[in-house]
C-alpha cells in the first residue's frame, strides 16, 4: 500500500543511515520495553517449602549472568566477557577465560572435558552468535557460527546439543562436535527456541514457544536423527507433554520437570506423567536451570539493579513431616509428666 513505508520529513525515500538509524531506535524501544516488563517481575523469592542461598551475585558490577552448567564440583557460567568457576565446597570462584566484546548473554556447557560458550556478537537480526571452546590459555577459540543460539544441554554419553534459530523464527536443534566438526541438525522444530534437557533416560525435552508447549523427542529418534542421511526430526515426531510457553528446564532425580515460564517470572515443577503442575518454586527473572545431587541451581536477573545471582533452591521439610516427628516426642514428653 503506497505510502506505508519510513519516509523521510521531506517526503523523500530515506536514506540508508536514517534506516539504520530508525532501527536503532526501535531496538532501544524494544529492549526498555522488556527490561520495564522484567522490573515489574520483583526480587527473587521462593516460594513456601522452599529455601534458597544466593552463591554468586554480580551487584555492584552492571553486569548479568549467562549460562549454567555443572561440572566436577563446579558451576561454570557467564559474566559479560568473562568465563567462571564456582566451586561448590569452597564457594571460591575462579577465572576460566575470556570472552571477545559481546552484546548478549552467553550459553555456556561443559563437554568434552572442556567449557563451551556461545555468544551474540550483534544485534542485527537475526542476531549471529559464534560458539567455540576456551582453551588453555583462557583464549576463546571459535568452533561454530550460527543465529540466536538460546540453550545447549548434555546426555548421559556426554554428546553436546544446542538449540538456535538459523533462520530467524524456524528453530533446529544440533548436534555440536566439541572437536570442531560440522554440527549434524537432528531436528528442525520450527518457530522460536526455547530450552532444551535430557531426563535420566535420555529422552530430548524442548520448549516450543510459538505454539506454547514442551515437547518430547525420545532418545532412539535423537541417536537416529541425521545419520546415514536420514531425515531431522519435526514437531510431527514430537510427543506434546505439556501445554506451557516455557523458557528454560531441568529435570530432577525423580524425574520431575523444573520449567520457568512468563519470561522467568515464575519456576515451577511439573508432573510429566499427568501433565500437571506440581507446585510453584520460585519467582524472579530467572534463566538457565541446572539440577544435581539433589539440588536446583539458577541464574537470576535483577532488572532493576541490572545484575545477577546464582541461587541454590532446596525443598524445606514438609509442615506434615515435622508435626509427624514432633508429636510422638510430645507425647512422651507428656507420659514422663505423668509418672513424675
Amino acid at each position: 500500500m503506497p505510502g506505508r513505508g519510513i519516509k523521510a520529513r521531506d517526503g523523500a525515500p530515506p536514506s540508508p543511515r536514517e534506516r539504520d538509524s530508525t532501527m536503532r531506535n526501535l531496538r532501544v524501544l524494544l529492549v526498555c520495553a522488556l527490561l520495564t516488563t522484567s522490573a515489574a517481575k520483583g526480587a527473587f523469592s521462593t516460594a513456601p517449602g522452599y529455601s534458597s542461598t544466593e552463591l554468586y551475585s554480580s551487584a555492584g558490577t552492571f553486569t548479568l549472568l549467562g549460562g549454567l552448567s555443572y561440572d566436577g564440583g563446579n558451576l561454570y557460567f557467564a559474566r559479560h566477557t568473562e568465563v567462571l568457576s564456582l566451586d561448590l565446597s569452597s564457594r571460591q570462584v575462579q577465572a576460566v577465560g575470556t570472552l571477545p566484546d559481546n552484546v548478549d548473554t552467553p550459553v555456556v556447557v561443559r563437554c568434552g572435558g572442556q567449557t563451551h560458550v556461545a555468544y551474540g556478537v550483534s544485534f542485527s537480526f537475526p542476531y549471529p552468535y559464534r560458539m567455540g571452546a576456551i582453551g588453555p590459555d583462557g583464549q576463546f577459540n571459535e568452533l561454530l557460527a550460527e543465529d540466536g543460539i538460546y540453550d545447549a544441554a548434555v546426555n548421559s554419553s556426554g554428546e553436546c546439543y544446542v538449540v538456535a534459530n538459523p533462520d530467524a523464527a524456524g528453530s533446529s536443534i544440533l548436534r555440536y562436535d566439541p572437536a570442531g566438526g560440522a554440527p549434524t541438525v537432528i531436528a528442525n522444530p520450527g518457530g522460536f527456541s526455547g530450552g532444551i534437557a535430557f531426563d535420566a533416560d535420555d529422552n530430548l525435552y524442548y520448549a516450543e514457544q510459538t505454539a506454547g508447549e514442551v515437547w518430547k523427542f525420545t532418545a532412539q529418534q535423537v541417536a537416529a536423527a541425521g545419520q546415514g542421511g536420514a531425515d531431522a526430526l519435526t514437531g510431527a515426531d514430537a510427543e506434546v507433554v505439556l501445554d506451557i510457553t516455557a523458557g528454560y528446564l531441568a529435570f530432577d532425580d525423580a524425574s520431575y520437570l523444573y520449567a520457568t515460564t512468563g519470561w522467568g517470572a515464575v519456576l515451577a515443577k511439573y508432573d510429566l506423567s499427568t501433565a500437571a503442575q506440581v507446585e510453584e518454586v520460585a519467582y524472579g527473572g530467572i534463566g538457565k536451570l541446572v539440577w544435581n545431587d539433589g539440588t536446583l541451581y539458577a541464574i537470576d536477573t535483577d532488572w532493576n539493579a541490572y545484575a545477577g545471582t546464582i541461587q541454590k533452591i532446596v525443598p524445606e521439610p514438609a509442615t506434615v513431616g515435622l508435626l509427624a516427628m514432633a508429636v510422638p516426642a510430645l507425647l512422651r514428653a507428656r507420659q514422663r509428666k505423668r509418672r513424675i
